[in-house]
């Protein structure tokens, strides 16, 4: 919450492109260490306080450079279509999520009562982290082909 409005004041002293790489960076670092380091609550909480302004630097910076790069004239349509992937990442990222939480429950008789417990092991997170790892090694790999042209 602190990047968010703090990200256009970044951008007009260092520029869009670092102020991306930077996000980037941050955001591999976080779900790297998320990925590896998720035994407590507390490095749960150093983890995402380290993706959270990496996400918040990387989306600020590529809607400013879709905005300097696009036509005037097509403007709405770009942020049309980037508001629409946007959206289908939130529908689609809850349901994967979802599936993955599903696929590994483990159900058990509690010796307490005679209640039937749900639990969830730590491999559905590692899963959903590794996902989420994958989609940004994608970006990175588009990227690298995009740079060129």
């Amino acid at each position: 919450m602190i990047f968010g409005p703090t990200s256009g004041f970044i951008i007009t002293k260092i520029g869009s492109s670092k102020v991306i790489l930077t996000g980037s960076v941050l955001t591999t670092v976080g779900f790297i260490s998320i990925l590896i380091l998720h035994y407590d609550s507390l490095q749960i909480a150093v983890n995402i306080a380290i993706l959270g302004p990496g996400l918040s630097l990387l989306n600020v910076g590529q809607i400013n450079i879709k905005t300097a790069s696009t036509p005037f004239e097509y403007i709405g349509i770009s942020f049309g279509i980037n508001t629409l992937f946007r959206f289908m990442g939130s529908a689609i990222g809850p349901a994967f999520a979802g599936m993955f939480m599903q696929a590994n429950q483990t159900i058990a008789n509690s010796s307490y009562d005679a209640n039937i417990v749900s639990f969830q092991p730590a491999m559905p997170f590692v899963n959903i982290f590794f996902v989420c790892l994958f989609c940004l090694l994608l970006l990175y790999i588009y990227l690298l082909f995009l740079k060129g042209k």
